[in-house]
């Protein structure tokens, strides 16, 4: 018989032959038995009661200053709309036009300094922008402080503005 043939032969017999199987290890396990007992019941002492809120007749809401209120976005970007005589509107559009680009940038700068809100946040605040906008801005406005001291004193005038 041809050597080839023998070597078919011994292929097909190895395929068609069943493969071994792993021997099963079993193991038998007894079952638990789980007694709870009860907790025992303990009495806790009275507790006073909770104070109620304070509703619209226990508050004047005439008294209430801006200052008291937490500092938000909004409240950042009309303090920079005011200094900068740029509008709120604008600041958030979407143009990019020379007199609206520092006071948009300014406002990212300081909504991320004074708030903890994230570049995201600050982006979809300031007119959906993107969050690499928003830390190219930021970046753009902290090396023109450190190289122009009376842009430093502007924004510092516009952060006390804010704070006052």
């Amino acid at each position: 018989m041809n050597p080839d043939m023998v070597l078919r032969r011994a292929i097909i017999a190895a395929r068609s032959a069943p493969a071994p199987q792993p021997k099963k290890r079993c193991r038998v396990v007894q079952p638990m038995a789980v007694v709870v007992e009860p907790a025992p019941i303990v009495a806790l002492p009275p507790t006073e009661p909770e104070p109620t809120p304070p509703t619209a007749l226990h508050v004047n809401w005439h008294d209430e200053n801006e200052d008291d209120r937490p500092l938000t976005m909004g409240r950042i970007v009309r303090a920079v709309s005011a200094s900068t005589a740029v509008s709120v509107r604008d600041i958030k559009s979407a143009r990019r036009t020379g007199p609206m680009i520092i006071p948009r940038q300014i406002a990212m700068y300081l909504c991320r300094a004074l708030t903890l809100q994230s570049y995201p946040a600050i982006g979809r605040h300031l007119g959906g922008r993107d969050h690499s906008t928003i830390i190219a801005g930021i970046h753009k406005i902290e090396d023109r402080i450190a190289a122009d001291p009376e842009f430093a004193a502007r924004v510092e005038q516009i952060r006390k503005a804010i704070n006052a």
